[in-house]
């Protein structure tokens, strides 16, 4: 299988926020993301 690519990995790391989450949230989650996969 292949591995997702960027795009959909950051569309299910911002589908798994809680419905409260704000924006903030999402852009930390996404940086948390960059950070493990090597992006900086």
């Amino acid at each position: 299988m292949a591995e997702p690519s960027p795009k959909q990995q950051a569309l299910r790391a911002v589908e798994l926020l809680p419905d409260d989450a704000t924006l903030e949230d999402a852009m930390e989650r996404l940086y948390l993301l960059e950070k493990v996969a090597g992006g900086g």
